[in-house]
């Protein structure tokens, strides 16, 4: 061992508290990267081990992979602040070094030592009880990934190698005087540096020492507010992304639903003779309480005119499974006429009368109409899914108070769906419509039907039945391709609570290379769905369905009817299928039997925890350790007649100034990022971004909070203070 490795052992021991705080630091900063990473790969082993699709885990492997990434480097830039900061209180003894004959290089040398030696005794024992909590904590088998840790240990190991070569050309500069002198004794300025007068008034002398402190230590406080305002954009808009993994951001239609309880659908294009005959028995029915009769017909793609659009929607994406398209567009038909306008999915609902004028009733729309003038008298559904700018959003895109006489083209339901090109789509033939819009609405139908298939950029206009049976005899319609079916949503008597609604939503599902649309749980609806007291209502609600679900499978089979029942299900036959019945409570509890949500939502915030951990811990750590390496400096206030109390209020002022100024380039820098991820999602995807006001007010509360804390736990050490101490440090 030289006499360099000898000094630098002996100076740690001596500085035993710095020393110790420093290891502490590296230590805690590794241990907590430790068992995130331990805690995302064990996670990811396990979804792969479910019963998901890997669709699904791809994106959660990719985020897992960015987020380690992430929090490497901030601890990496932790470690790098927290060494320079220890390395900075050396002054004094390197220049005593430098007095006796310790040439720069050799100063140097004892800065690349020191680093090396903490780094070696704070690394490898921070893997080893993070891989130990890991699995002594996590209620899950433990996965360890070598590369990882491996990762892990290479990283910080260079970041504190580095920080080290960065010190050793620092200790050569200055004269040895200098050194000796310590200039953290002195304050010169080049201009007068003083708080505004109302400020010294109401804070004293305290107030402009304070900020002197900060102009003259302003490298240390630099980096103690880089760390803060890392600690902010770690935090909130890791917020942001594990929302948005977790489904936080997709597209939902939150309008409140009164939702059906049993839904019949007859298969496509059936229209069984038997099918009038057979839902006017089941809705005689005892347990049923209400019902709404519809039959619909998919119109395919139409075309509506400028005048009838919102203004303020001149151009606006539109969404169908797997694509989007601009609006306005141009489509040709092969006879050379060219069409211009807005391109929407229509479907043409008929409802029994109670059940239209019902509706009426609830959108608020006069129940007056006159179906024998030529037009189609309708209440449209308005909200589909826009995109208009960079937000995305179901809302209206008809001008306010559209009413009256309503023209457009269809492609006769072809179902040629338009691309975002100047050319736009060939059609066969175009086909005129008119309407009579009785009113526009975004209320929701009576005995809502939470589907799978309906496309996010589908218009809804609602219909007599009797109008819907002309419509439908109308030569051309439906068209080869064009589908018809009927509904009807069924009502029961219950004494169980009622099910909540919004906690399904249509939404694209892949499976492999195939894309389909599927409900999908609301990730913020898992905690109080999982509750037992609503698992008992969504049991009581699915047994009452049960039942009178096997009534109804009876009352088909007497008319002919078949829904499956009695099929073999591995030579099931598709085409001898007549309709469907699907439950509310049944399709809540089969998208809760699906893994991958909850699995999602536990990965999300778990991950969301430990950057809370990380981010506090910084912010804590960062400001104890630059307190404690003013011990030198407190003595010589104390020296000069300042009491502990003085030194505390100067401390606390001077805290104030550097969080808010740490704060407010914080909230800049991470609303600026989350900004740019909700920009760059929403570029590719139906995404509606919502900012978390909350969750930021929340950050500044604690921000502050922590502050005052960590400020707190310095005072605490000031007041520990003895002069006699400090002058034994600097004479031994």
């Amino acid at each position: 061992m030289d006499i360099i490795q000898t000094l630098t052992i002996r100076h740690l021991k001596h500085n035993k508290k710095r020393t110790l705080s420093t290891i502490a630091g590296i230590l805690t900063a590794t241990v907590l990267l430790t068992m995130l990473s331990v805690f995302m790969t064990s996670f990811v082993h396990r979804l792969e081990a479910a019963d998901v699709t890997q669709e699904d885990v791809k994106p959660l492997l990719s985020a897992a992979s960015g987020m380690i990434a992430v929090v490497l480097a901030v601890l990496v830039i932790f470690l790098y602040n927290m060494l320079v900061i220890s390395f900075r209180d050396r002054g004094r003894y390197l220049g005593i070094l430098a007095s006796v004959g310790a040439t720069p290089f050799q100063r140097g040398r004892i800065a690349f030592v020191e680093a090396v030696i903490l780094g070696s005794a704070g690394i490898p024992a921070g893997i080893g009880i993070g891989v130990l909590l890991s699995a002594a904590v996590f209620p899950f088998h433990v996965v360890l990934s070598w590369r990882v840790l491996l990762l892990i240990f290479l990283s910080e190991c260079a970041a504190v190698l580095l920080t080290g070569l960065a010190c050793t050309g620092r200790p050569g500069k200055g004269s040895v005087i200098e050194l000796i002198h310590n200039r953290a004794d002195k304050r010169t300025f080049k201009k007068p540096v003083v708080l505004p007068f109302w400020t010294a008034g109401r804070f004293g002398a305290e107030s402009n020492l304070a900020l002197k402190n900060l102009v003259f230590f302003k490298r240390r406080y630099l980096i103690i507010g880089i760390s803060f305002a890392v600690a902010m954009l770690l935090f909130l808009d890791g917020y942001i992304y594990m929302n948005y993994l977790d489904g936080g951001y997709e597209t939902r239609d939150r309008r409140p639903k009164d939702n059906a309880d049993l839904v019949l659908e007859e298969d496509y294009n059936k229209r069984n003779e038997k099918w009038d005959d057979f839902i006017s028995e089941v809705i005689s029915i005892p347990a049923v309480e209400g019902y709404s009769i519809q039959d619909r017909a998919d119109m395919g793609t139409v075309l509506f005119e400028a005048k009838d659009i919102d203004p303020g929607l001149k151009e606006y994406t539109s969404y169908i499974l797997g694509m989007s398209y601009n609006n306005p567009m141009k489509i040709s038909s092969i006879k050379g006429d060219v069409k211009k306008g807005y391109a929407m999915n229509l479907v043409l609902v008929g409802m029994d009368d109670k059940s239209f004028r019902d509706y009426l009733d609830k959108a608020g729309v006069p129940a007056e109409y006159d179906a024998g003038k030529g037009q189609i008298p309708v209440l449209v559904e308005d909200h589909p899914i826009v995109k208009d700018g960079s937000t995305t959003k179901y809302r209206s895109i008809f001008a306010e108070g559209t009413r009256g006489a309503l023209s457009l083209f269809t492609d006769s339901g072809q179902w040629m769906y338009p691309v975002a090109t100047p050319e736009g789509e060939q059609v066969k033939q175009f086909k005129k419509w008119e309407f009579d819009v009785l009113g526009v609405t975004t209320q929701t139908v009576p005995c809502y039907t939470a589907s799978a298939v309906e496309e996010p950029n589908t218009i809804y206009f609602y219909t007599p039945q009797d109008v819907f049976d002309q419509v439908v005899r109308t030569d051309g319609f439906p068209a080869e391709n064009g589908q018809t079916h009927r509904r009807l949503a069924l009502k029961l008597n219950s004494e169980a609570p009622k099910l909540p609604d919004n906690v399904l939503y249509p939404a694209v599902v892949r499976f492999g290379n195939t894309t389909t649309r599927g409900l999908k749980l609301v990730s913020s609806s898992l905690s109080f769905l999982a509750d037992e007291k609503m698992q008992n209502t969504l049991m009581e609600r699915g047994e009452e369905a049960g039942k009178v679900q096997n009534m109804i499978e009876d009352i088909g089979e007497r008319y002919g009817l078949s829904d499956g029942r009695n099929m073999d299900i591995d030579n099931f036959d598709w085409s001898a299928l007549d309709y469907t019945c699907n439950s509310y409570a049944a399709q809540i509890t089969g998208t809760m039997s699906d893994p991958f949500p909850l699995l999602r939502h536990l990965f999300s915030y778990g991950v969301l925890i430990f950057l809370t951990v990380i981010s506090v811990f910084q912010m804590i750590k960062i400001i104890t350790s630059a307190v404690q390496t003013r011990r030198r400096e407190f003595a010589v206030f104390l020296s000069l007649g300042m009491s502990r109390k003085q030194i505390a209020k100067m401390l606390y002022i001077e805290n104030l100034i550097y969080t808010v100024c740490a704060y407010v380039a914080g909230l800049i820098f991470s609303i600026l990022l989350a900004l740019a991820l909700f920009w760059s999602w929403g570029r590719e995807q139906a995404v509606e971004p919502v900012f978390p006001y909350e969750i930021l007010l929340m950050e500044t509360a604690v921000f502050l909070v922590l502050s005052i804390f960590s400020v707190y736990l310095s005072v605490r050490s000031v007041k520990k203070i003895q002069l006699i101490d400090i002058i034994k440090e600097e004479t031994m």
